[in-house]
């Protein structure tokens, strides 16, 4: 029998969109700070922890893309974890434009909440449309008796 993660392949084939769209933009981003960093000879704490984050993001993306194509138990685990990162990025993405009055910012409050809404409607229907194994752990004994 085939191991399923989802109820439906349709989830399936949504949260793999979504991961290698997400994983071609960590990617980039992790890139273009290298490259920035390669660029300038002072660096503060804050370029470095955002690099780090790029990079482990970017990780998570590979590894929950594997952890699903291989079918993996753990892979909602996992998805769960980067889906909810990236709602946390989003959410200081908002954050940062709201509290940044200098910039005249070309990004609207919609644009952020449709970006912030599609990982939390994707965690929302990995939970709920994860495929639930039963377990029975006395289905050996059934029609046989005990004393």
């Amino acid at each position: 029998m085939k191991t399923k993660i989802f109820k439906y392949k349709s989830i399936t084939t949504l949260v793999f969109v979504y991961g290698f769209i997400m994983l071609f933009v960590f990617g980039f981003a992790t890139f273009d700070t290298y490259n920035l960093f390669k660029n300038e000879s002072e660096i503060t704490p804050g370029e470095y922890f955002i690099s780090v984050f790029l990079g482990i993001m970017f990780l998570l993306g590979v590894f929950s893309l594997f952890m699903l194509a291989i079918k993996s138990n753990k892979s909602i685990f996992i998805l769960n974890i980067f889906l909810g990162l990236n709602t946390l990025l989003f959410i200081a993405a908002l954050i940062i434009i709201k509290l940044d009055k200098d910039q005249d910012s070309s990004v609207s409050d919609k644009t952020i909440l449709i970006l912030f809404g599609i990982p939390v409607f994707l965690i929302f229907l990995i939970n709920k449309y994860k495929n639930r194994e039963v377990q029975y752990e006395n289905v050996d004994l059934i029609g046989k008796h005990e004393d």
